[in-house]
């Protein structure tokens, strides 16, 4: 006793192999995604953990800055908090501490 024929067993399988085809493409699109996701994760770290650090340098700076908010009337300190500030502004150049990508 047959319960289908042959054309509709020719359809079922051709709609099957069609399902299965499109199954193994999702699968794919999917891995694809999860790599991007992954890719996305590590770039948000980096970009998280430079931002930390810009902000860490940042306040640093705004610290040593601090000291020469006031400028004084004499020549010699003048000269001397004018030195400071190069080394300061030498040492700490934000192009030397950070990538930029």
């Amino acid at each position: 006793m047959e319960l289908v024929g042959d054309e509709e067993a020719a359809t079922v399988a051709d709609k099957l192999q069609e399902a299965t085809e499109r199954y193994g493409a999702l699968v794919d699109e999917s891995e694809a995604l999860g790599n991007l996701l992954k890719q996305a994760k590590g770039a948000l770290r980096h970009l998280v953990l430079s931002y930390e650090e810009l902000m860490r340098w940042m306040d640093d700076i705004n610290k040593r800055l601090n000291k020469y908010k006031v400028v004084s009337v004499h020549k010699d300190k003048l000269l001397e908090q004018m030195d400071r500030l190069v080394v300061c502004n030498n040492s700490n150049s934000i192009t030397e501490s950070f990538e930029f990508e």
